[in-house]
């Protein structure tokens, strides 16, 4: 299991964000409870998949590291909104919140075996300050194209409420951060 420290630097390296940026959303994050804490060096707390989670959370789904203690933990509780795609059940997360299905997805990066075709190549996308996440994955197997997409977020008449502004920020990442956070937290 990896240090915060490991995980900040792999999270930077493969997002193309400065470390130090990084470091300042997953020092907010620990500081609101997010994130374990340990003693320091060796003791220091070992991450999981929780933890690496909030980081994602926190680095992609808000614009600012004052908003990490309020808005990390409502992009976790997220529901499933929808899903397109009749074989998304293959995914297993018909009743997760966000939250719970991203720790799925960085799991089965980890865990090869658990595997079906999914999640193959994914793309994750956080839109702020409305709060909603779609998962777009494209199956592992070649020559079968279908891909499923799942949205988190909140309803119509709650989103019309929270977002009160002409702008929408989003933010994507894909499997590629997935399997470098799974990979990191895994040793």
């Amino acid at each position: 299991m990896a240090f915060l420290s490991d995980l900040v630097r792999e999270v930077a390296k493969v997002e193309g964000i400065e470390e130090v940026s990084v470091g300042i959303f997953a020092r907010h994050a620990r500081e609101a409870g997010l994130i374990r804490q340990g003693g320091r060096g060796k003791s220091a707390a070992k991450m999981n998949l929780s933890d690496a989670a909030n980081l994602l959370m926190a680095v992609n789904g808000c614009g600012f590291a004052k908003d990490i203690a309020e808005n990390v933990p409502k992009i976790r509780a997220l529901p499933l909104l929808s899903r397109c795609a009749d074989h998304a059940y293959e995914l297993e997360v018909e009743d997760l919140s966000f939250g719970e299905s991203l720790e799925r997805f960085i799991h089965l990066m980890v865990n090869e075996e658990e595997r079906t075709s999914y999640p193959g190549m994914c793309f994750i996308k956080f839109s702020r300050p409305e709060l909603r996440v779609e998962i777009k994955c494209y199956p592992a197997i070649e020559g079968l194209e279908q891909g499923a997409t799942l949205t988190y977020g909140t309803t119509e008449d709650e989103h019309s409420e929270m977002f009160g502004n002409d702008r929408l920020e989003q933010t994507v990442i894909s499997y590629l951060t997935l399997s470098h956070v799974a990979k990191v937290i895994s040793t």
